[in-house]
């Protein structure tokens, strides 16, 4: 097919998770003639604090442009800087490319911010994993803000659906497909706890703990407090394994990093990772006895492991509760109560996940190669379904 034909689909990523999540409909697409396939790179991949994960990011077939922001700066400050670096940085590839789409998933800063410069470029936008609540940080705002801002939704379940469709979007444009996670663990060869060990240099032959913490992005004080419960509860359990990855670049990672990065240095049963990566990641959550923080892979990947997690704080408030989950409040007798429970639990119980069965990238990608993005109106509606 000449090449002036083809449709251009354009992809968004800000980090390892995110891209994680696209991966395969992004190989789907950059296999079809019939497509142009663009990746715009930003967040974290690009940056050697977080591990530059734009390493992991497959290039066959696929054009990658970057945008590349400043994350060295822990700050609100940082914020007003990086969404001038992103209008600029979007402004330039559109002028340069003219996409008919853009993908993107979920409620990162980034991706909020991207959104809110292509809807003034009159180009459709496609977003998955809509619909959710996480009514603990700022990400839930930023999510439903994404899909008003977008044209065609997928959605991981009916509960999602019903909450996009009382927003005013219009029931035809939300397709319930299942969630990412679940396709993402079923295609991956994951690792058995020999390799696990063998790669990452450490000895699991005791209680292995991963541990996955955020920042607050509503209440600092938060970070901090819960921070340094969980690396008090690390000096107790000196004869358990701890593995712990880098937290997003919210306002609040700095202090997270260099709390675990101290407790790391002197003790050797603490292992803590810039980046895993998807496959060493998904392996540890399987293998491990425990997850400890407030990250959403406890919520929408864990329950396939049946791994138990214990979720402190109110970040993922509203999301749907599986029974590997014990939420824990922010002070350490909580925490420690539920981490005791948690050891306990057999990971026998029966599976309730509640983000549907695999087949999700499949699912999206053959709807969305069938769009004609042209005729997609970009005056939306507000729909009294």
């Amino acid at each position: 097919m000449n090449s002036s034909n083809k449709k251009k689909i354009c992809f968004i990523t800000g980090s390892r998770a995110e891209y994680g999540l696209i991966e395969k409909i992004i190989k789907l697409f950059s296999r079809n003639k019939s497509f142009k396939t663009y990746l715009l790179v930003t967040g974290s991949h690009l940056n050697n604090k977080f591990g530059n994960t734009i390493k992991y990011i497959a290039k066959k077939n696929i054009i990658i442009k970057k945008i590349k922001l400043n994350l060295n700066l822990d700050s609100k400050e940082s914020i007003y800087g990086n969404q001038l670096k992103l209008s600029q940085g979007i402004y330039k590839f559109y002028k340069s490319t003219k996409p008919d789409c853009f993908v993107v998933l979920g409620d990162r800063f980034e991706i909020f911010s991207l959104c809110s410069f292509i809807q003034f470029l009159n180009i459709p936008i496609v977003h998955i994993h809509g619909g959710e609540k996480t009514t603990g940080s700022i990400d839930d705002q930023l999510r439903h803000c994404i899909t008003k801002m977008s044209h065609i939704h997928f959605v991981a379940n009916k509960e999602f659906q019903s909450r996009l469709i009382q927003l005013g979007e219009e029931k035809k444009s939300v397709n319930i497909v299942g969630g990412l996670g679940i396709d993402k663990i079923y295609r991956t060869q994951l690792y058995t706890k020999q390799e696990i060990s063998k790669i990452i240099k450490f000895d699991l032959n005791k209680k292995n703990i991963l541990i996955t913490l955020h920042p607050d992005s509503l209440k600092k004080n938060n970070t901090i407090k819960t921070t340094n419960l969980i690396c008090k509860l690390i000096n107790r359990f000196k004869h358990f394994n701890f593995i712990i990855t880098y937290p997003n670049f919210d306002i609040g990672h700095d202090y997270i990093i260099k709390k675990f990065k101290d407790i790391s240095t002197p003790n050797y049963n603490v292992n803590f990772h810039k980046s895993l990566g998807d496959k060493m990641h998904l392996s540890v959550l399987k293998h491990c006895d425990v997850m400890i923080g407030n990250s959403s892979s406890g919520f929408t990947e864990a329950p396939y492991f049946k791994t138990p997690v214990v979720n402190i704080g109110d970040r993922q408030n509203g999301r749907p509760m599986s029974k590997n989950i014990k939420n824990s409040k922010i002070n350490y007798n909580s925490i420690l109560n539920k981490f005791m429970i948690s050891l306990k639990i057999n990971k026998k119980l029966k599976n309730d996940n509640k983000y549907g069965k695999p087949g999700a990238s499949n699912k999206i990608y053959n709807i969305l190669r069938k769009i004609n993005f042209k005729n997609i109106l970009l005056k939306k509606e507000f729909y009294d379904n």
